[in-house]
Parts: structure tokens; C-alpha cells; sequence
């Protein structure tokens, strides 16, 4: 009777009966007698069943917690694996903006005359575009002659033509 008088009064208050939810009298005894204590209550049993519920419900937070953590971590390194490709062709963008100057290897072989450096193999390869060979070597206007090792490489004084 207490369930349909509360429904009565939900209805009234302008509810509906899909939200009604019944409300538990309970009662608190000052004394515990013996048989109480032996036999559990339905109402011991069924906070019971709601805490077994709650605790499974703390464990499936908790993995999902895990997996959550997991997938941000994987998240961030494709972020970064994105963002190392975006600057990688950033790089590629900016040195095909940058103009080459077509006689820049020219004018670095009038500073190593004016100086008088001596270059290796390898310096005079990366900067003419091919490794000199024999005692003497001309290419353009310049003319490399060999001058003994720097390293393990030969020596090449230049000199204009």
C-alpha cells in the first residue's frame, strides 16, 4: 500500500511511472537481538550485492583507466611521428626555396687561391664535383697540383690559370 501511495502522490507532483522510484523504509533497532545477527537481512544482502557490484565496477574503471592511458600514450607518439614528418617536409620546402648560387664553388677555389689552402681529395670532390687524379689537374680556370697527404688523402694546392 506504502509503494502505491507514494506513486499516487509522484503522479500528482507531475511525474510519470517510468521515473518513480520507490523509496525503502528502514528501521534501526537499538538491540541487536540473536537471531537478527545469525541470519542476515534482506537488507544486508542485497548492500551486500551492492558492493560486490560497486567493487567489479571500481575494477572495469580501472582497466579502462589503464587502456585510456595506454591509447594517449600511443596518440602521442603518432603526434610526434606526424610532426617529425610535417618539419621533415617543412626542410624540403625551405631548401627548395633557398637560391643556389651556380658559381658558388668557383668563388670558395678564388678564397682557397687567395689563401693559399691546401684541400684534400674529398674537399675538392665535394666542392668541383669530381676527385682529381694524377700529379697536376685542371678544371675550369683552376689548375690543382698535388702537395703530399692530409690524412690518408692526397693534398691539392690550387691556382688559376
Amino acid at each position: 500500500m506504502d509503494k502505491l501511495d507514494q506513486l499516487q502522490e509522484h503522479l500528482n507532483l507531475g511525474g510519470s511511472i517510468i521515473s518513480f522510484t520507490p523509496t525503502v523504509k528502514t528501521t534501526v533497532h537499538s538491540k541487536i537481538d540473536n537471531e537478527d545477527f545469525e541470519s542476515p537481512s534482506p537488507i544486508d544482502s542485497v548492500n551486500s550485492a551492492l558492493d560486490k557490484a560497486n567493487s567489479s565496477l571500481d575494477n572495469v574503471n580501472l582497466t579502462i583507466d589503464k587502456a585510456n592511458s595506454s591509447l594517449d600514450s600511443n596518440i602521442q607518439y603518432v603526434q610526434l611521428d606526424l610532426f617529425e614528418s610535417l618539419m621533415e617536409r617543412v626542410e624540403e620546402v625551405l631548401e627548395r626555396m633557398i637560391p643556389i648560387n651556380p658559381i658558388s664553388h668557383w668563388e670558395k677555389l678564388d678564397i682557397a687561391v687567395e689563401r693559399g689552402y691546401i684541400l684534400s681529395s674529398q674537399e675538392v670532390k665535394n666542392l668541383v664535383g669530381t676527385k682529381p687524379s694524377g700529379t697536376t689537374w685542371t678544371r675550369g680556370a683552376f689548375i690543382f697540383t698535388r702537395t703530399g697527404k692530409i690524412g690518408n688523402q692526397a693534398g691539392w694546392k690550387i691556382s688559376r690559370l
